[in-house]
């Protein structure tokens, strides 16, 4: 049977998160400029916006897991193999903890009877989005530095990346990444600050999370993962 390649490769060679990401911009920079250019539309109006950005973020989480390597094509003794796969479902965990919180915002929008409710929730939507960029991005960086897992330093790593997550006293992320992600996509993201804001601080108690079950279960390269893209995530706020 012919071996696919390795889950990495597949990421690269074939664009996949830059395809994820891409894939939401165009969408996100119109709807951005008509929540806040454009107060005075109708309440269905907001409700079809929310529909289709929903559609968008739960499309990427299902491409993603789509993409998932089969345990067949995976040599479970070479670790390089394991590492990479845990590094892929690291980031799924990701998604579809971003999807659920997009899910809520959603369904409060069927529900939403007022302009400003709308409006509220189109933000949060919005902010969804972005975060869900940022997220694939961050995952991105942290897969391209698995080559420099050293179980001797990991214990190092690890009590960094703890304490830069722990002195983190504001979640707004870099003018460096938002200015990126803003060039690339014709975001206007200085609209949507509090509703990131919200969000990134929940997905830092996520990853703190993430770390801790890591440790507990003392799988080292689970660990080294997750510590990795907690150091990556400290260093992404202002």
């Amino acid at each position: 049977m012919k071996k696919q390649k390795r889950p990495i490769e597949r990421l690269y060679n074939e664009k996949v998160i830059i395809g994820l990401v891409a894939a939401i911009f165009i969408l996100l920079s119109v709807y951005l400029y008509i929540v806040t250019q454009v107060p005075a539309r109708g309440l269905s109006y907001y409700k079809r916006l929310s529909s289709q950005i929903h559609e968008q973020i739960q499309s990427i989480v299902s491409d993603a897991k789509g993409l998932t390597p089969s345990l067949d094509y995976i040599d479970l003794n070479n670790s390089e193999e394991v590492l990479e796969l845990q590094a892929y479902y690291s980031m799924l965990g990701d998604l579809e903890w971003l999807a659920e919180k997009e899910n809520v915002y959603f369904e409060e929008m069927q529900k939403a009877d007022t302009k400003e409710r709308e409006q509220e929730l189109a933000k949060k939507e919005i902010a969804s989005g972005v975060v869900i960029q940022y997220m694939l991005l961050l995952n991105a960086a942290a897969m391209q530095d698995l080559g420099k897992y050293d179980e001797d330093q990991l214990d190092l790593l690890i009590k960094e990346a703890q304490f830069r997550i722990s002195n983190i006293k504001n979640a707004y992320l870099n003018e460096e990444i938002l200015g990126d992600i803003a060039a690339y996509s014709g975001l206007k993201v200085s609209e949507v600050e509090e509703e990131i804001k919200e969000l990134m601080n929940e997905y830092i108690e996520l990853r703190k999370k993430k770390l801790a079950d890591a440790i507990r279960s003392a799988d080292k390269r689970k660990q080294y993962i997750e510590a990795k893209k907690m150091l990556m995530l400290a260093g992404s706020f202002q």
